[in-house]
């Protein structure tokens, strides 16, 4: 076998049509994954351990920029996230929806603390 009889093979193999049925059940699965994941902050208390009592915060290179939302801004945010993972689990304005919980969850995600790690 030529390598452009296998490009040939591979390309065809990747323009066959696929049932969008899979796809509809990874989209459900993801966005249930991360409303419990949202959920799983309001209910152990990691909102305010994470985002509103420590007072040093590692942030990645070139986002020194990004620090938590003052007072109860980090629970509004983490109430947007919830309801755009369950809008993405329904399918409701779709694009929209996890275009706006990406940026969401990386703004949540860009600045580190350590906890109880000494």
């Amino acid at each position: 076998m030529t390598a452009t009889d296998a490009r040939g093979r591979l390309r065809s193999a990747l323009l066959q049509p696929v049932d969008a049925a899979s796809v509809a059940a990874f989209r459900i699965l993801f966005g249930l994954a991360m409303l419990a994941l949202v959920l799983r902050f309001f209910v152990h208390g990691w909102i305010a351990e994470y985002y509103l009592q420590p007072r040093y915060f590692f942030p990645y290179f070139g986002f020194e920029w990004i620090r938590p939302w003052p007072g109860v801004g980090m629970y509004v945010h983490y109430a947007a996230l919830g309801l755009l993972a369950a809008a993405v689990a329904a399918g409701a304005f779709y694009r929209v929806s996890v275009f706006a919980f990406s940026l969401l969850f990386a703004y949540a995600h860009l600045f580190n603390v350590i906890v109880n790690s000494f």
